[in-house]
């Protein structure tokens, strides 16, 4: 049961590795499966332009995350817990899977948008785009609910607030969310596409709501802040209503994925408000590689080496490309497009070298913001 559980965890789970994607069989087995795992992202990264957080070139480690996995038969409990910065509590939940059909209780990715409902080791960039940050795509503590088949994916679920009782970015305690995303996907001739749509309301019961993202690295100042916690200043948000679709292409060795997203956002005390959010990502592995789909899910796995070093190959190449926009000028705040170029080693399977450059360049009230971020990431796990 052992790849059972595996798959169980990749069809519910943002932070189920790689390995879980694999398609092959479940192997029937009613021995019980306890393992351990953990995920490391070390980080560095250099400026020029607008404010960083960090020291040029200083060593950081993003994500430190350890955790168990438990399943039997149907049954899987997944706990997890992020031990870099100040700590937090990433996946924790249990699950039940019955031919088809599941349901969900913890805290995990809500179910919304293909760029950041991607398992975070299998993205193909270091950081998500832009516009996943300002507008809170996140875990959340909640009851999910969805089918699969191998063309298609429903899910919906309702959250509140994050196990930290995190609020700035609307996961505090007695917000609530309503989320619900649908994919449909096709493969003929080793060529796979994926369309889908997903859409959240989200009130933040009186705490409000900051939007802020990132110039290609974290490890930099915020380019875009809006603060609507307060009722005097930029006014206080009620709530959001979500709305986004995605598409998708793959065939052996290349990949092209693309997204929009609205974000309307209703004040207490000014004008309501549309936030938007654009991307664009290409993928080319010099090595021939397919990204796998995991059915079970909606979303592409982490491309696996065909032949790893430690089998004697090179690893995979892959050489990534990708256009993001974060449109936050209805609220004043300006917007920021980022052109973003990445190159990756992937020795073997869960043990990644990535390097990647991001020019971003701001308008309206963002002018004289824009900025340059070379960053390099080493990822590990097992």
């Amino acid at each position: 049961m052992q790849l059972c559980a595996k798959l169980v965890c990749a069809s519910l789970l943002p932070l189920a590795g790689p390995a879980a994607a694999k398609a092959r069989a479940p192997q029937e087995d009613p021995a019980p499966t306890l393992e351990p795992f953990a995920n490391v992202f070390l980080d560095s990264a250099w400026f020029d332009g607008y404010g960083a957080r960090y020291g040029d070139g200083e060593a950081t480690v993003r994500l430190a995350e350890a955790g168990i996995e438990f399943a039997h038969e149907g049954f899987h409990l997944r706990v997890a817990y992020d031990f870099a910065g100040d700590g937090e509590w990433r996946d924790a939940g249990v699950f039940w899977k019955r031919q088809g059909a599941y349901v969900a209780l913890g805290q995990f990715k809500e179910p919304a948008s293909l760029e950041k409902f991607t398992f975070q080791e299998d993205a193909q960039l270091a950081e998500p785009a832009g516009f996943t940050s300002a507008f809170a795509l996140s875990r959340r503590f909640g009851v999910l609910a969805g089918a699969y088949d191998k063309a298609w994916t429903l899910a919906a679920g309702a959250f509140s607030g994050s196990l930290d009782g995190v609020d700035a970015q609307g996961r505090g305690p007695g917000q609530m969310a309503l989320t619900a995303r649908a994919t449909r996907t096709g493969l003929r001739d080793e060529r796979r596409w994926h369309a889908g749509a997903y859409a959240r309301v989200l009130d933040y019961d009186g705490a409000g709501y900051v939007a802020a993202s990132y110039p290609g690295s974290k490890l930099a100042a915020k380019t875009l802040y809006a603060d609507f916690t307060s009722e005097v200043e930029d006014g206080l948000a009620e709530r959001s209503m979500l709305a986004g679709f995605e598409l998708a292409w793959s065939r052996p060795g290349f990949h092209v994925q693309a997204e929009a997203a609205r974000q309307a956002m209703a004040f207490e005390a000014r004008p309501d408000a549309d936030l938007w959010g654009v991307t664009v990502t290409a993928s080319w592995a010099l090595t021939g590689e397919t990204r796998p789909y995991i059915k079970e899910k909606g979303v592409f796995g982490a491309l696996v080496p065909a032949r790893p070093v430690h089998e004697g190959g090179p690893g995979a190449l892959i050489a990534t490309a990708r256009v993001d926009l974060t449109d936050l000028r209805e609220v004043g705040v300006g917007r920021a497009t980022r052109y973003t170029a990445g190159f990756a080693w992937v020795a073997r399977e869960r043990v990644r070298l990535e390097a990647e450059y991001t020019a971003e360049r701001g308008s309206g009230a963002a002018r004289g913001r824009d900025s340059d971020t070379m960053a390099v990431r080493l990822r590990l796990g097992f």
